[in-house]
């Protein structure tokens, strides 16, 4: 059985609609909801709620996932760090490490996380323009 969703109300959603459409305007539509369901920009649609455009995923180049999931690793070990120092405190002994400081550069890590994935949107861009 499908996974039921809930209106923007709260009301369980349990009817279904079946709609019969050519293969053309199956392909627009598809276009026009960009990342949201067929069905999910159909409901939005119908019910006059405005829908968002949104920017179909571009592929990230395959360096650029590596040097994510990376920082993502740095990023638990210093999480693992700071935990360790936390603990380390509360059971009486000295930590020498400012955890302080390791929660700032692990804001860090994530807004050069979040870079490399835009950058990829960046990159897509400067090509269409030449």
């Amino acid at each position: 059985m499908p996974r039921q969703r809930k209106s923007l109300t709260g009301e369980l959603r349990t009817v279904a609609i079946p709609v019969y459409m050519s293969p053309t305007e199956r392909e627009t539509l598809g276009e026009r909801a960009g990342s949201l369901s067929l069905s999910e920009y159909l409901l939005m649609a119908g019910l006059g709620h405005y829908v968002s455009q949104r920017r179909q995923r571009l592929p990230v180049p395959e360096l650029n996932r590596l040097i994510y999931l990376e920082l993502e690793k740095v990023s638990r070990n210093l999480n693992q760090i700071a935990k360790a120092c936390h603990v380390a405190v509360q059971r009486g002994c000295n930590c020498d490490v400012d955890t302080n400081e390791i929660a700032a550069v692990i804001v860090t890590i994530q807004r050069i996380r979040l870079e490399v994935i835009a950058a990829t949107i960046d990159l897509e861009d400067e090509d269409a323009e030449l």
